[in-house]
């Protein structure tokens, strides 16, 4: 398999979805989740798990908070799904050499579980494009001044000098110079990552029997035509 490059991991593969396919309605599977994200839903709803390859072909996972759905006329069929990182992290590499994932999502009040299989796409303030760039700005808006602040601290995964195991873990130095930025002073650091769903497995649990349902995106000449659907055991 082809995997893409960090020039393209950005630009000609998002931008092509994102400006040109044309999209049905929701997919049943993503009406499915919507049930689970409604305003009365516990915040632990939106924590998901999403897994991908580190740069020596090793698994890696590691859960991250949905920040929700891209808007547009023209991606419902897509689906596209919004999280944030931090542009120093160790993923980034690995998405440029492996950009293929998988997202699990459990949601325990309705016994339902969500495997989504697809592609991510990095948008960071190297991105030269003003659409994707909006994406970012938008996006660093909505997240809250305490996580903006994150994206302020040390590069993640670096060693601390102090190498005490504490519980609760945290690091003084930074909890005492910790500011909290206002939305204008948009971090360097920070990324939006999209996932471009490709395929999912959708487990519904229940006491008399298990409903299992896998979607498949399907596209004809770059255009989404629909989601096809197939009840398995």
């Amino acid at each position: 398999r082809r995997v893409h490059g960090e020039g393209e991991l950005e630009h000609s593969v998002f931008v092509m979805s994102w400006r040109t396919l044309v999209a049905p309605t929701d997919p049943h599977w993503k009406q499915a989740v919507l049930r689970n994200l409604s305003s009365t839903a516990p915040p632990a709803n939106t924590f998901v798990h999403l897994a991908t390859t580190r740069l020596d072909g090793s698994p890696s996972s590691r859960i991250l908070v949905f920040r929700g759905w891209l808007s547009s006329p023209h991606n419902q069929g897509l689906s596209l799904m919004r999280f944030t990182t931090d542009r120093r992290s160790e993923k980034i590499p690995a998405l440029a050499r492996d950009n293929r994932t998988e997202l699990s999502w459990y949601f325990p009040e309705t016994r339902e579980q969500f495997r989504i299989s697809g592609v991510l796409h990095v948008i960071s303030h190297e991105t030269d494009d003003p659409e994707l760039d909006s994406i970012r700005r938008e996006t660093w808006n909505r997240i809250s001044a305490a996580t903006r602040a994150q994206f302020s601290w040390p590069t993640p995964a670096e060693p601390l000098e102090s190498n005490e195991y504490s519980y609760p873990l945290y690091n003084p130095a930074i909890s005492a110079s910790a500011t909290l930025p206002d939305a204008a002073d948009i971090s360097p650091h920070f990324s939006v990552i999209i996932l471009e769903p490709t395929r999912v497995d959708h487990l519904i649990i229940s006491n008399a029997a298990s409903f299992r349902f896998v979607s498949h995106r399907v596209t004809a000449q770059n255009q989404i035509i629909d989601w096809s659907f197939q009840r398995i055991n």
